[in-house]
C-alpha cells in the first residue's frame, strides 16, 4: 500500500481548518449523552472518546522525551566536536500533537455511516462539520 502524503496533508489542513470543540466533564456526568446528542445532528460529527490528553499527549511526550535523551547522548559523546542533531521542543511536541489529533479528525469526513455523508451521497446539500 502506498500513501498519498499530499493526499493525506490535503484532508489534514481541511480538518485542521474547520471549527474544532471538545465535550469535556467529570466521570459520569454526562457527557457520553451529550456526545449522542451532538453527533444526531447533520453538522457535527462525534466519535466517541479520542482521550488526546489522557493518552496520547502523554504518550507522545513521553516519546519525544526519550527520544532526546537518546540523541542528547549522542550529541554529548559519539558527535561531541559537532553541532550535534537538534532536538525536539515543546512547540514541537505540541504541532505533532495537534497533527495526529487532525488526522484523527480527518477520518471523520470520509467514514460513510455518518448521517451527514449520507445525505451527501444521495444529493442533498452538504453542510460543513465540526468535530467533537
Amino acid at each position: 500500500m502506498t500513501l498519498d502524503y499530499a493526499e493525506i496533508r490535503q484532508r489534514l489542513d481541511a480538518a485542521l481548518a474547520k471549527q474544532v470543540f471538545f465535550v469535556a466533564g467529570a466521570f459520569k456526568s454526562g457527557t457520553t449523552w451529550v456526545q449522542l446528542l451532538l453527533d444526531a445532528h447533520p453538522q457535527i460529527a462525534c466519535r466517541g472518546e479520542g482521550h488526546f490528553g489522557q493518552y496520547l499527549a502523554s504518550d507522545l511526550g513521553n516519546a519525544l522525551t526519550e527520544y532526546n535523551r537518546r540523541i542528547d547522548t549522542k550529541n554529548r559523546t559519539v558527535f561531541a566536536e559537532l553541532l550535534g542533531f537538534p532536538l525536539f521542543g515543546r512547540e514541537h511536541g505540541m504541532f505533532l500533537l495537534a497533527t495526529a489529533i487532525g488526522l484523527q479528525f480527518s477520518r471523520y469526513a470520509d467514514d460513510p455511516r455518518h448521517p451527514r455523508r449520507r445525505r451527501e451521497d444521495a444529493g442533498q446539500r452538504p453542510r460543513p462539520a465540526p468535530a467533537c
